[in-house]
């Protein structure tokens, strides 16, 4: 551990989790772009609320939640989000340990981007 990174001990916790909490202005802009997938990690009954147009529908809390995320391509940008941002959260630290670089929760989840569109 540098000397700095012992002064300053969080200013790596945004880089050492594996992925960007973002807000609805950046999740709006890379969802526009080539080879970024949107996932929605919510239960069926939450879905049947609305979703985000495009978004991958991949549940949770299904018993094979991580067989299904481990076919996805590794080499992608994934938008992930859930009702309020903590089942994304964990869902990009499960994707990091798999392999996947380029992960983005949206912070306030589908409440916050129900609120804005």
């Amino acid at each position: 551990m540098s000397f700095i990174s012992f002064l300053n001990p969080l200013q790596n916790i945004g880089q050492s989790k594996g992925y960007e909490n973002i807000g609805l202005e950046k999740f709006k802009e890379l969802m526009n772009e080539d080879n970024t997938i949107i996932i929605d990690v919510r239960t069926p009954n939450e879905i049947n609320s609305g979703k985000i147009e495009r978004a991958l529908e991949l549940d949770f809390m299904d018993r094979d939640f991580e067989t299904q995320l481990s076919v996805l391509d590794k080499n992608a940008t994934y938008l992930i989000y859930c009702r309020s941002g903590r089942r994304s959260a964990r869902t990009c630290s499960v994707m990091h340990g798999m392999g996947f670089n380029s992960l983005y929760n949206l912070s306030g989840g589908f409440i916050a981007w129900s609120k804005n569109n």
